[in-house]
């Protein structure tokens, strides 16, 4: 299959940006937002396995995935471009209904790891948030939830020595004898 036919198979479904060499696919990873990388390892220039290894030297974005397409079927072959960081590898000639099955397969693992990405930045700045506010307070403060301490402030710690996060509410009431303090807090 060469270069305008894999194209034009892929373009019905995706936007295509194709490179002629190696050198220019790593230019253009550099240079644009990228979802996928189609790759074949025997290219002027440089080489599959040299794009990938470019690619890891430049701490490379790893939730891009990179399917090699490839005459390439010895065992060593496959079993390298995996080492070097490529997602799946499909050997020429191949089924075109797999090329897209497996395309689409990556690009919605790739959409899943933007959303995890957002939700876990949003959790974050929300820690970072609830930190602000507990630190701001003299008193010593416990942030609790189903059972389980999630944070505390710098006022707990130089109170009691100790910042108990991730530990267990009864655990740290039987630590600190606290039964008579806690019994007048309200816990989610």
């Amino acid at each position: 299959v060469n270069r305008a036919i894999l194209k034009k198979l892929v373009s019905k479904h995706y936007s295509v940006i194709e490179a002629i060499n190696g050198q220019e696919c790593i230019e253009f990873v550099q240079a644009h937002q990228v979802d996928i990388i189609l790759l074949d390892i025997m290219m002027p220039v440089m080489d599959g396995f040299d794009v990938l290894k470019t690619l890891a030297a430049m701490n490379y974005k790893p939730s891009i995935p990179v399917i090699v397409v490839s005459s390439l079927d010895r065992q060593e072959d496959i079993e390298h471009a995996f080492e070097l960081g490529a997602s799946d590898f499909i050997t020429k000639p191949f089924k075109h209904w797999e090329l897209l099955a497996r395309l689409s397969t990556h690009v919605r693992l790739r959409e899943r790891d933007k959303q995890l990405i957002k939700q876990t930045s949003s959790v974050v700045q929300s820690n970072i948030y609830t930190e602000r506010i507990l630190g701001s307070i003299p008193e010593g403060l416990l942030a609790v939830h189903r059972g389980y301490v999630r944070s505390s402030n710098n006022s707990f710690k130089q109170m009691f020595g100790f910042h108990p996060e991730k530990m267990d509410i009864a655990d740290l009431v039987a630590q600190l004898e606290l039964e008579e303090i806690l019994s007048n807090m309200v816990i989610d």
